[in-house]
């Protein structure tokens, strides 16, 4: 047969194994911290960038503010100059001749760049500046001049101008509007000082829109440009910046690579005017970077404390493995019992620790095993030695049971709880003619030839198990293989091996007599005493009993007449 050849199981030494689980456990909790600081760094980032937009937004508002404060409300100044006594018809020339003679006075004092007068009735009386009216002031007007309340909002289109529309009255009367616009080209300069990023000024067209010069536009918005800083790199970022988000100028800030640089673009609609958006163009990969420099350096930190940890792993365990590694090399002598050998070797390597380990314990519970597995060994072997002298005693008695057993002249079995035969000895097997295989686990009452025997036999069984305590006997027939009627006396006796301390199922014992030439002895004898041995017919007291029965018969039953031969020979 061919040699199996065992291959090689690999191994891995514990001290590696622990390193390994204790560096991924490292490994994990450095993860988790570079994941968490990673986390706390992109939300901080977050948290920091939400409050620069609040700065930004409330800096841009303030700017408007600023401008609508540091305005001079000629709309409320000029009706003063009137005189009493003019008429409100005149009042309107009035201003318009006033206005004039001060205009350039004005323009320099105020910073108006436009300014426009007109009616109750929404007619341009007269207007002043660099600022054409095309109609744009109607929606205004009518406001204006329905609510008698004032006005704000920008317009965009060369420039941006913040117009104001405020109604003006005379001798208690509303007798026109003034409108005046303050030019927005000092918000994107504010801005730029505040933030310091790059601005921008999108203004989408309308119906009012003539520009006298050709702006700068983005085409995938179909906005113009008013104002930009930077206008070399920042027109090109914008119109990449729009090719990717073509929906239209966003609404909320946006973050976008250009030139491996990374940018937030940050929207802030003037009031009142949506189609108007100042842009803030940022650069924040500076910030970016701190936050990846950040997560690098908890990597790099996770990594130290991974080779740090393995390091001193490796420096506290090698010594104990050491010691586990002889301990564990003098195991295949302790399995060849050789421990005057390990004891020896136990008491060489053993080194005295300034601080014992569970290594040293260990070691010490070694030396006290060999000595237990000594004495335990030496009582093994004596106690082996008895039970192979009891073993052999048994054996002996056995051989001397099964030997009166075969030899006894009697049927001796056993069945079980439903009548199978469980053992038989030689001389059942002898008389009945049945080897012992065709006897074992068959039922002991097929061998019965009546159902009345087998009825009382069984019977008997059942009772003897639950009483545990009985003895039953009973004669009946039984027949061998060739068919010979044999007469057996059966004892039957319950085995309770429980009882005993064995642990199995209550059996029956039964021992058969054979009676079969006693009966034939019986029969025989019984014959010869009413029969005559040389004619075989009854003899003279078989006779006359059986007479004296036939008259008791006929005088019972009332029978009359018979013939009576009687031959006696003395």
């Amino acid at each position: 047969m061919p040699s199996v050849k065992k291959q090689k199981q690999p191994s891995l030494s514990l001290v590696w194994k622990t390193i390994l689980a204790v560096g991924f456990a490292t490994a994990l909790a450095s993860g988790a911290i570079v994941l968490f600081g990673q986390f706390s760094l992109n939300q901080n980032y977050q948290q920091e960038r939400s409050r620069v937009h609040r700065f930004y937004r409330q800096a841009f508002q303030g700017i408007l503010e600023g401008i609508k404060n540091d305005r001079v409300d000629i709309g409320w100044l000029i009706p003063a100059f009137i005189d009493d006594k003019t008429s409100p018809q005149n009042a309107l020339e009035v201003i318009d001749h006033f206005i004039d003679n001060n205009w350039f006075k004005i323009e320099v004092e105020s910073d108006i760049e436009s300014a426009f007068l007109f009616s109750t009735d929404g007619k341009l009386i007269a207007s002043w500046g660099n600022t054409p009216y095309q109609g744009q002031f109607s929606e205004w007007l009518d406001y204006v001049i329905t609510h008698e309340s004032p006005f704000d909002n920008i317009l965009c289109e060369e420039r941006c101008v913040h117009f104001h529309a405020t109604p003006f009255l005379h001798h208690g009367s509303f007798i026109g509007v003034f409108i005046f616009g303050i030019d927005l080209a000092d918000t994107v300069l504010k801005m730029r000082d505040l933030t310091g990023s790059g601005i921008s000024i999108l203004t989408l067209p309308h119906e009012f829109t003539n520009p006298k010069k050709e702006l700068l536009s983005i085409p995938p918005w179909q906005a113009n440009i008013v104002a930009l800083t930077d206008s070399e790199r920042n027109i090109g970022l914008l119109n990449a910046f729009s090719r990717q988000y073509p929906d239209g100028i966003p609404d909320h800030p946006k973050i976008f690579k250009f030139e491996n640089r990374t940018y937030e673009i940050i929207p802030f609609p003037f009031n009142g005017n949506n189609n108007t958006v100042l842009l803030i163009i940022e650069d924040i990969s500076r910030g970016l970077d701190e936050i990846k420099k950040a997560t690098a350096l908890y990597a790099i930190n996770g990594l130290l404390s991974l080779l740090l940890s393995g390091g001193v792993l490796l420096l506290l365990l090698i010594g104990p493995t050491q010691k586990l590694k002889r301990l564990i090399a003098l195991l295949p002598l302790i399995a060849k019992k050789q421990y005057d050998l390990v004891a020896k070797l136990l008491l060489h390597s053993k080194k005295h620790s300034f601080f014992k380990d569970e290594i040293d314990v260990l070691e010490s519970a070694s030396h006290q095993l060999i000595s237990t597995l000594k004495q335990l060994d030496d009582e093994v072997n004596l106690r082996t030695q008895r039970l192979s002298e009891q073993a052999l005693e048994l054996q002996i008695e056995k051989n001397f049971i099964d030997n009166i057993l075969n030899s006894a002249q009697v049927i001796i079995m056993t069945v079980d709880s439903v009548g199978r035969i469980k053992s038989v000895n030689q001389y059942a097997q002898y008389l009945l003619q049945y080897t012992e295989a065709e006897l074992l686990n068959t039922d002991f009452v097929e061998f019965i030839p009546t159902e009345e025997h087998r009825g009382m036999i069984e019977s008997s069984i059942t009772q003897l198990l639950d009483k545990h305590n009985n003895t039953f006997q009973y004669e009946c027939p039984i027949y061998s293989v060739d068919g010979a009627q044999l007469y057996i006396s059966w004892f039957l006796s319950p085995l309770v091996l429980k009882e005993l301390g064995i642990d199995a199922d209550p059996e029956v014992l039964i021992v058969g007599l054979d009676l079969t030439d006693r009966r034939k002895s019986e029969k025989q004898l019984t014959w010869l005493a009413e029969h005559d041995p040389l004619t075989g017919l009854y003899n003279r007291r078989k006779f006359e009993k059986e007479f004296e029965h036939a008259i008791n018969m006929a005088n019972r039953y009332h029978h009359h007449g018979g013939t009576v031969l009687y031959n006696f020979t003395l």
